[in-house]
């Protein structure tokens, strides 16, 4: 499931966009203004970005720039929306491209033209293969790169190092762990059974309602990757 990113300040047009993308079967994720989509782009890890020109906080020529100029986000394909157009459509639009935009539509659109130039542009844009980047166990997929955890494709949070290096222990060992195993496989020389069991505690804050997988075990750690088998 292609996951899009509709930064849009205009709430019926987000409405609309968002039920024909979900009936096309899009994981759609919403932001309502400038700062809120660009941090959006690094939790949601999206494959396609719809962008709003004119946003309150950063504009989108703003993200535009900010995401042409950042070297995990620059992949990211993204089709402006406007209501920009009349005699200076064709100066927009060549504007809009030279700061990375790959599609550029102009408000009101059809719904069905929308979700068309959509189809079209990640059949032309597919994301590139990282190999190893992500981990999957289960319920849980990690990204390596963003350090986010999703649960059954929920984002559930978003790891400093430490952390995310013990959960992704965690999740490759398909069982329990102990605690001396893992100190040599996160903390390396340097780490103490005191630092391990902060950082597990600090682990269980981050997942939140997902803690109850990361059980104790009479010689470490468990991480229950399948909610039925908890």
């Amino acid at each position: 499931m292609s996951r899009i990113l509709s930064i849009e300040d205009d709430a019926s047009i987000q409405q609309i966009v968002s039920t024909a993308l979900h009936l096309e079967g899009f994981d759609v994720h919403y932001a309502f203004s400038g700062d809120e989509g660009y941090k959006k782009l690094f939790s949601s890890d999206p494959d396609l970005v719809l962008l709003d020109m004119m946003l309150p906080g950063m504009s989108g020529a703003d993200v535009l720039k900010a995401v042409h100029g950042h070297p995990d986000l620059r992949r990211i394909p993204i089709i402006v929306m406007t209501a920009y157009g009349g005699g200076g459509s064709r100066v927009l639009e060549q504007t809009v491209r030279a700061l990375g935009a790959v599609e550029y539509i102009e408000k009101p659109f059809k719904v069905k033209e929308l979700v068309r130039r959509v189809k079209e542009c990640l059949a032309r844009h597919p994301r590139p293969a990282e190999p190893g980047r992500e981990v999957t166990a289960g319920d849980f997929r990690l990204d390596s790169r963003l350090k986010t955890v999703r649960v059954q494709d929920k984002l559930v949070a978003t790891l400093p190092g430490l952390r995310y290096g013990l959960l992704a222990a965690l999740a490759a060992a398909e069982g329990p762990v102990p605690k001396e195993e893992l100190l040599k496989r996160v903390w390396g020389e340097d780490g103490s059974l005191a630092a391990l069991e902060k950082t597990v505690s600090r682990l269980r804050q981050d997942l939140g309602a997902e803690a109850f997988r990361l059980k104790t075990t009479p010689e470490g750690y468990e991480l229950i990757t399948r909610a039925d088998t908890a």
